[in-house]
């Protein structure tokens, strides 16, 4: 910038700079920018005009026009003459957002009608100037990069993401997810098909319990700071404070390694019995590499790059997968088993870092005292840490535990496999959850009133696509236990079908827990997950020891019950509905619950005519998925236009027609999945 450019900008005489949210009537000057000088109320009169002169110059700004054409490229620019590079990140978004003033600039959007189109032109000028300004120089004092500047959630083109970039986001990381699930998930399921072969009943019963211990420990590693870190770190990066993300990165990253490794690695010790080299691999890999690494994992979900997470998940699952198979059929025993897939999980967590942003992995590798935390944050965490641990124990294989010391090893290994089924067959839709929590959060700053258009549609399309797998997936697959498992698991073919139901309402109830996190209601959080706990931990108690895994079972029906009772009490306002509206998002799953009965007792009855689990997994898969369209209809159940388009942006436009055509006997033919609240 030159020459009178780079003049900053000045209070006219006599006339107070408005404050943020004066109502103001910015009028056209005649200076060179062509624009008018931001905080004047009118243009000072030429020295010896009459008085009311001024006035007869002024143009009244109409409502409908932008303040970008009033704004002079010359004014826009003093907020770049800063040399220090947080200084010009609080100008830019202050200005942009509305939260306040600096140098007389007050907020454009507090004081005239700011559209998004003066958004796209305020950010091309800024970049623009910058361009300009550092050709032939490598950086500013003070800057040493122009990407650790720009604004987290700014595309190449400059224009910061409003609500339907960060939807759009979130659904490329969705769809990234998803594709990794597609790709792994086929040969996890095989992998575990020749571990419940190989190592039978009892030791895959075993390996299952281990396996709870460290999804035990990987909860306790972060004890709330993850989910605090995500939330504060989300917002913080959705307005552009990357000062504040490095923060909090840095700060987390110390309560990892000084408070939660240490405690976690006497636990255990304490649990784990294992051969000591076993032990020390635990320890190193599935406490203390997570611990020093694992802001790398939450810093992808900050900066929304789900979709960049995923792609490095589904590299790092096909070698894990692959040193899986090579143990297994080497040693066969479940604890070699249970080392190398913690050695694999630690190396992921590793690769992550170099998939960070500069300034972001900086902050990751220089921990610090957790001291200096935004206000609020250890209230929040610190009730996320404990539902964290509590939500674990409840929503997971936890009675595992339980069935190990109040059963036999044989009903572990029943139980284990018919979860881990029915988790395969859900593995997609837990994908979409992903990347909702950031975008959720990061929502609620930009749009709080999109919330109930966004959970409304959230649940249509993860109870729509939910229905599809328990309707079809839960019999088909539950008449294959004994082709697939052996006839030592035959008996499990009735838990598969009942956990695959359970969960499909347990997934549907993660979308709605999102929700209630962004309001940082980390008290309510802790209370569903203390009280779905105690409700497993009663019925299990109390049924294991008489009916085996059957008592674990209804366990986990406890804790949906328990789940949906809370929700529905306590949080409508944390989705903006009704609590009939509430219920309503549970009819898809209802009746694709009854048709999966229907369906495995309609296969059932073929296989015994036939004696053929094939052609009885076949009908099954007819019938059921016939019976749940019908159903969809007479409960108006099914996706809107909108939900189909909203998925068919984060595809290729080569696939948008194939997801057009596949979701054609899913769409709603009501109109609306929900009733419409009356507009005011």
């Amino acid at each position: 910038m030159h020459g009178n450019d780079a003049r900053p900008l000045q209070k006219p005489r006599g006339q107070p700079v408005p404050e943020v949210g004066d109502a103001v009537k910015p009028e056209r000057s005649r200076d060179r920018g062509g624009g008018i000088h931001a905080g004047s109320h009118r243009r000072p009169a030429h020295p010896g005009s009459k008085p009311g002169a001024a006035t007869k110059h002024a143009v009244k700004a109409k409502k409908s026009r932008s303040c970008a054409h009033w704004l002079s490229p010359r004014d826009l620019r003093t907020v770049w003459q800063r040399p220090s590079r947080e200084s010009l990140v609080a100008d830019h978004h202050g200005i942009l957002s509305g939260r306040g003033a600096r140098n007389g600039l007050p907020s454009l959007q507090a004081n005239v009608g700011w559209t998004a189109a003066t958004h796209h032109r305020v950010a091309a000028i800024l970049t623009a100037d910058y361009r300009r300004s550092t050709a032939g120089r490598s950086s500013w004092p003070g800057m040493q990069d122009h990407q650790e500047m720009t604004p987290p959630d700014v595309p190449p083109s400059g224009v910061p993401l409003d609500r339907r970039g960060l939807q759009n986001r979130a659904a490329s990381g969705a769809l990234w997810t998803i594709i990794h699930v597609l790709v792994s998930l086929p040969l996890a399921f095989g992998v575990n098909i020749m571990l419940a072969r190989v190592l039978g009943l009892a030791d895959y019963g075993r390996l299952a319990y281990l396996t709870m211990i460290m999804e035990i420990a990987a909860v306790v590693v972060t004890a709330g700071v993850g989910a605090g870190l995500i939330q504060y770190g989300a917002k913080a990066h959705a307005m552009g404070d990357i000062p504040r993300v490095q923060s909090l990165l840095s700060r987390s990253q110390g309560f990892r390694l000084l408070v939660g490794a240490p405690v976690l690695s006497l636990i255990v010790i304490r649990l784990a019995d294992v051969p000591v080299a076993l032990l020390i691999l635990a320890l190193v890999f599935g406490i203390w590499v997570p611990a020093g690494f694992g802001g790398a994992t939450a810093s992808l979900t900050i900066q929304n790059e789900t979709a960049r997470a995923a792609r490095l998940a589904m590299a790092m699952n096909v070698l894990s997968q692959a040193v899986v198979i090579a143990v297994v059929l080497t040693l066969a025993t479940p604890d070699a088993v249970w080392g190398s897939r913690l050695v694999m999980a630690g190396a992921g967590v590793v690769a992550a870092i170099f998939l960070v942003r500069a300034p972001y992995r900086q902050a990751v590798l220089r921990p610090r005292l957790p001291r200096g935390m935004p206000n609020g944050f250890w209230r929040f965490a610190i009730p996320m840490g404990l539902s964290g641990i509590i939500a674990t124990l409840a929503l997971s294989r936890s009675e595992v535990v339980l069935l190990e010391h109040l059963s036999t090893a044989e009903q572990v290994g029943l139980y284990a496999m018919a979860f881990g089924l029915a988790g395969h067959l859900f593995a997609p839709a837990q994908a979409l959850l992903t990347p909702l929590t950031p975008a959720v959060s990061a929502l609620r700053e930009v749009d709080v009133t999109a919330i109930r258009s966004a959970f409304l549609r959230t649940t249509r399309v993860s109870g729509t696509l939910g229905g599809v797998i328990v309707s079809m997936g839960a019999p088909s697959l539950a008449l294959l236990v004994p082709i697939l498992y052996g006839k030592q698991f035959e008996v499990a073919r009735e838990l598969v079908l009942a956990l695959t139901i359970v969960s499909g309402f347990l997934v549907l109830s993660y979308p709605m827990q999102s929700f209630v996190t962004a309001r940082l209601r980390s008290g309510s959080t802790l209370a569903v997950n203390s009280m779905s706990l105690a409700a497993t931990i009663l019925v299990a108690l109390a049924l294991i020891p008489w009916i085996g895994a059957w008592g674990a079972v209804l366990g986990k029906v406890a804790v949906v019950l328990t789940r949906v009772g809370w929700l529905l009490w306590r949080e409508p306002a944390s989705f903006m509905v009704s609590r009939l509206e509430f219920l309503g998002t549970f009819r898809t799953t209802t009746v694709a619950s009854f048709a999966a009965i229907a369906a495995f007792f309609a296969g059932d009855r073929v296989v015994d005519l036939s004696g053929s689990a094939l052609l009885g997994s076949s009908g099954s898969l007819i019938f059921g998925a016939l019976a749940y369209l019908v159903l969809l209809r007479l409960v108006h159940g099914g996706l809107q236009r909108n939900d189909i388009a909203a998925i068919q942006r984060a595809l290729p436009i080569r696939f948008r027609a194939l997801i057009s055509w596949a979701t054609k006997p899913l769409r709603s033919h009501a109109g609306s999945s929900a009733p419409r609240r009356p507009s005011n």
